[in-house]
């Protein structure tokens, strides 16, 4: 495994190599300090500090460095922890000059955009020189896209680098607080709290989500224009998942440096699907003074969790889903957003995933049907029955996955929780793409899913 230097030497960003954090220096100035003694009570712990920048800003009340502070971890730390300090503060400026006006662009072209498909809606059915001036337009507009598109690739993967980079010094000089010692941090032993934190103090307020999602707005709109000036004025119906459909998937494994690079390609060929109303970027009025740290509630993903049930001695579900079996089934519980305890009459889906060999002639395809939270305890224990159950669409599912549950004595063992970014169309899921990150395990389901009346 290469060392933080060498990292950062041979993939660094080359049009911001010079604004990274100097590593080398503060490495070799770390490790010729003297550590604190581990009975010293005002060592700074760069940790608490990183926490407390990310909380309230790389400068503390009234613009006071946030080392010097007084708060957590008290101290002003000795000549390594200022330097690391003044390289946070100016990686953070940098970043956020950096973005904002990556976000004035953006506005500036999607308001260009704007215009043009006005134009086309005003013009009608224009002549050949017409629809060729606007269609040059419409190229120049759209190569913009794409430039912004890619800087901001490159600033994520310069922000993604420098966080690592601040993570491993700040882990290293709080180690260096219980124990002396010089050697390098390996970078994989970086503990999360660290990169969290740096992440944080570095980025600030600030969140790349809001770009995507204006940049997704963009290519939508230019490609409504390559249509014409009717599918323009006519927009589509938002689409509403149904509670039963056949599908074909092909799933792949994606390094996480490669996340932005493959949003900023997705969005030029599907639009992230948000569920909800909201307005997009290419909607507001060109005078509108908007910000990028003012985004701070768009999101192009949202939290999705899900349980997963099997009988727990010899997991029947997962082997026959392993061999891909024809009519192999899995039940599991889905729910989007944070899971709300005190609130009983939050929807749960239960769903029943089928797979069909193609032998067959059939399709897999997915089954599913929401209840309240307040029934799913007793609904899968089989001494309860939601009012679904009972008449009504989901009547039969809701039946048939109980008595799958019941007599299979399948109980909750895995739970899985990622954000999910859906690139589809509004009005269709012909084709539909799902990104999921960062994608997390853990057994069973949080307090068996109960109602929350029992204070379970």
């Amino acid at each position: 495994m290469a060392c933080m230097v060498e990292q950062l030497r041979e993939q660094a960003v080359d049009k911001f190599r010079h604004c990274y954090v100097r590593y080398q220096a503060l490495l070799v100035q770390l490790q010729a300090e003297a550590p604190s003694s581990s009975e010293h009570v005002g060592g700074v712990l760069l940790l608490r500090h990183l926490q407390a920048a990310a909380a309230v800003g790389a400068m503390g009340p009234e613009g006071a460095p946030w080392l010097a502070t007084g708060g957590p971890g008290s101290g002003t730390g000795g000549p390594f922890a200022q330097t690391f300090e003044q390289e946070v503060q100016r990686l953070r400026l940098f970043l956020k000059s950096s973005l904002e006006a990556l976000w004035l662009a953006l506005l500036e072209t999607c308001a260009q955009l704007r215009g043009l498909s006005e134009e086309l809606l005003q013009g009608g059915a224009a002549s050949a020189d017409a629809a060729r001036q606007l269609g040059g337009r419409l190229a120049v507009l759209r190569a913009s896209f794409d430039a912004t598109g890619q800087e901001l690739v490159l600033l994520e993967r310069f922000l993604r680098q420098n966080v690592a980079a601040c993570a491993q010094l700040a882990q290293m000089h709080d180690q260096r607080q219980r124990w002396a010692g010089s050697a390098e941090l390996p970078l994989e032993q970086v503990e999360g709290p660290y990169l969290e934190a740096a992440q944080g103090a570095l980025l600030g307020k600030l969140r790349m989500e809001p770009l995507v999602l204006g940049l997704s707005d963009a290519y939508e709109l230019c490609r409504l224009i390559e249509g014409d000036a009717a599918a323009l004025a006519g927009r589509p119906a938002h689409w509403v998942p149904p509670d039963r459909f056949q599908r074909v998937t092909r799933k792949f494994w994606l390094h996480p440096a490669d996340v932005m690079r493959f949003k900023a390609e997705a969005i030029k060929h599907l639009p992230v699907l948000i569920f909800g109303d909201r307005q997009k970027l290419t909607e507001g009025s060109p005078f509108e003074v908007a910000f990028l740290r003012d985004q701070r509630s768009a999101s192009d993903s949202s939290v999705t969790t899900s349980v997963y049930y099997d009988e727990p001695d010899s997991l029947p579900r997962y082997h026959d889903r392993l061999r891909k079996d024809d009519g192999a089934s899995v039940v599991r519980l889905r729910w989007y957003g944070e899971r709300a305890v005190g609130a009983p009459g939050q929807t749960i889906f239960v769903e029943r995933k089928v797979h069909r060999e193609r032998y067959t002639g059939e399709r897999s395809y997915k089954e599913r049907a929401p209840i309240q939270q307040r029934y799913v305890a007793d609904y899968t224990a089989g001494t309860g029955a939601p009012p679904e159950m009972l008449e009504g669409p989901h009547a039969q599912l809701l039946q048939d996955v109980q008595r799958m549950l019941v007599n299979g004595r399948q109980v909750p063992l895995l739970r899985t929780v990622y954000r999910r970014t859906a690139f589809q169309e509004a009005s269709n899921n012909l084709v539909r793409i799902s990104l999921d990150t960062p994608a997390a395990h853990g057994a069973g389901a949080p307090a068996r899913l109960a109602p929350p009346e029992t204070g379970a």
